[in-house]
């Protein structure tokens, strides 16, 4: 009954080739797809509901400052706000038009710029900086900040020093 002599069931391909091509019966729909009028670009939807769950859970947990940890991955912070990876990667995309470890390294570049704007952190070279932010090399913080403010670390400590509270970068 659907098995050869063999053993194998004839209907085995037919089931990979209907889940592959219906992933919503294994992930849920999710997804709305969306195409311009040549087809060429395929962009994917999340329902509002979905949408705003995720949009407010992410929000805490940018506020409770979780960023910060060295070691955070997508997978734990899909976790942390009760939604699958994939659906947390296309909500950052779509939100921001920047992949999840971008979205990291900006909240942490904007932390470090209102530490450096308070004075707080005045005495710190630039790899203590950066490991309070949660960097893991000074690298990856030099390229970060410069790529969210247009300015290196150093110049924009001094741009603080010179103009004080009247900077608003």
């Amino acid at each position: 009954m659907g098995c050869n002599r063999l053993g194998t069931n004839h209907y085995f391909p037919f089931t990979i080739h209907f889940l592959v091509f219906n992933p919503d019966i294994l992930y849920g729909s999710y997804f709305i797809a969306i195409t311009d009028d040549n087809d060429k670009k395929k962009l994917v939807a999340l329902p509002e509901d979905l949408a705003d769950l995720v949009r407010i859970n992410l929000n805490k947990f940018v506020t409770s400052q979780q960023f910060l940890n060295k070691n955070i991955r997508i997978k734990d912070v899909a976790d942390a706000i009760g939604v699958r990876p994939y659906i947390l990667s296309t909500f950052i995309h779509q939100t921001y038009e920047m992949h999840f470890n971008d979205f990291i390294n900006m909240n942490r570049i904007n932390f470090v710029k209102r530490r450096i704007k308070s004075k707080e952190w005045n005495a710190y070279t630039l790899e203590a900086i950066a490991e309070k932010a949660g960097f893991t090399n000074r690298t990856t913080f030099l390229t970060s900040f410069k790529k969210f403010t247009n300015m290196t670390p150093t110049f924009y400590i001094h741009l603080i020093t010179q103009e004080g509270d009247d900077f608003t970068g």
